[in-house]
């Protein structure tokens, strides 16, 4: 007497559905990551403006990277009053 595996039908359809679902939800998420990096990375450019002493306006350009991903910003700061800067 030989015992063999048993499979409904559609069993393999199914799982072949299961699995592309699966990718799909990966590759949402790698997308999703790449954003998040995206702005981790504008983030942290935007956190390296410098205000030059004794100067009434500052020009920044900054550049960073994270993971892959790249960020960049600028900015003019210009003093107001002797601790006001804008």
């Amino acid at each position: 007497m030989k015992i063999g595996t048993v499979r409904p039908s559609g069993f393999d359809d199914r799982l072949g559905q299961i699995d592309a679902r699966i990718d799909g939800l990966n590759a949402s998420f790698d997308r999703r990551f790449r954003h998040a990096n995206g702005g981790i990375a504008a983030a942290m450019a935007m956190g390296g403006t410098m205000i030059v002493p004794d100067s009434t306006v500052s020009m920044n350009f900054n550049l960073a990277t994270f993971r892959g991903e790249q960020g960049f910003s600028g900015s003019v700061v210009v003093r107001a009053a002797p601790r006001v800067y804008l």
